[in-house]
């Protein structure tokens, strides 16, 4: 993570908080929210948090494939609409 990525999150969770679980395999390994877990571990040791598991073990593959799945933006855009967009409340 860049510095300027850091200091991104870090005034995101400061603004809103944790507001997105963390996810982990049956066997602990961390799949999802390492950046904001290993952050607010560096702040407070103590820091727990709650974390969705899945229902099953997934295998080392299914984690590598979770993993960008979960990293990845699959929605689809209306770029008709988004030429109007207004995207002052997303400069800061």
């Amino acid at each position: 993570m860049t510095k300027k990525e850091k200091d991104d999150l870090e005034k995101s969770i400061k603004k809103f908080g944790i507001v997105e679980i963390p996810v982990a395999n049956l066997n602990n390994n961390l799949l999802a929210g390492h950046q904001r877990v290993m952050l607010k571990l560096s702040e407070n040791p103590e820091y727990e948090d709650d974390v969705r598991f899945p229902d099953r073990l997934l295998t080392e593959q299914e984690e590598k494939e979770y993993n960008i799945r979960s990293n990845k933006n699959t929605g689809s855009w209306d770029f008709e609409l988004l030429a109007n967009f207004d995207n002052t409340d997303l400069i800061e």
